[in-house]
């Protein structure tokens, strides 16, 4: 179906069912776009349910955008926001990737064996700020929706899930630019993550504490948090 995209904060999104307001603007689309509707993009490689929902077997389903990463904000604020049900937590499984581990570069959103649920940002010198709540904390949220959030202001990364800030890192050094843009996995891993997707939405802004609350109270009754 054709896709809709109001929000004048949002960079793409990913999700199948009506998404709230953020600043009075709408976001609604069943379908992965761009707000110029220019980007025509695969999904051949996604899984769907019975209901039409997008998932990710955790083995070669994944979204490749290396096309289109220069809709990746560097060198500005951003958000990753998803409504999520890990299905499994084992190991590394990489919901949005861009650049990453591989590369030395961009960031990571995902669940790390030992680091758990986190947004890391990696600046291709060697250094990387991680706001992160650790695997023992990460096992309450397995099989279950929740909303997951991730900002950096270009000093301090955030992690909120469910609305609540579980984690922060400060970190200043920002990401370079990177080719490799994608969900489910990692370029030139094989990271994929084993999880539920309906909603993922990219921010050219770090959304507030409050944007976020508002955000999670308008998911939570359509996914039983």
């Amino acid at each position: 179906n054709p896709g809709r995209s109001y929000s004048r904060k949002q960079s793409i999104s990913f999700n199948s069912i009506d998404t709230p307001y953020i600043n009075g603007s709408r976001s609604e689309t069943n379908s992965l776009i761009d707000l110029t509707k220019t980007i025509d993009i695969d999904v051949s490689n996604v899984s769907f349910d019975s209901t039409g929902q997008p998932t990710f077997d955790g083995t070669d389903d994944a979204v490749i955008l290396d096309s289109h990463a220069s809709i990746i904000p560097v060198g500005l604020p951003i958000t990753i926001e998803s409504m999520v049900k890990w299905d499994d937590l084992i190991g590394n499984s990489v919901l949005v990737s861009y650049g990453g581990n591989q590369t030395g570069a961009g960031f990571l959103f995902q669940y790390e064996g030992t680091a758990g649920l986190e947004f890391v940002i990696f600046d291709g010198n060697g250094n990387s700020g991680r706001a992160k709540i650790l695997a023992a904390n990460s096992t309450q949220y397995l099989d279950k929706y929740i909303h997951m959030v991730g900002t950096y202001d270009g000093s301090t990364i955030l992690l909120y899930i469910n609305g609540v800030q579980v984690a922060t890192a400060s970190y200043t050094n920002g990401y370079p630019a990177q080719s490799y843009f994608r969900i489910g996995n990692e370029y030139n891993r094989s990271y994929f993550a084993n999880v539920d997707s309906s909603v993922l939405k990219v921010y050219k802004t770090a959304l507030t504490a409050n944007e976020i609350k508002s955000n999670y109270n308008a998911y939570k009754n359509r996914f039983n948090i």
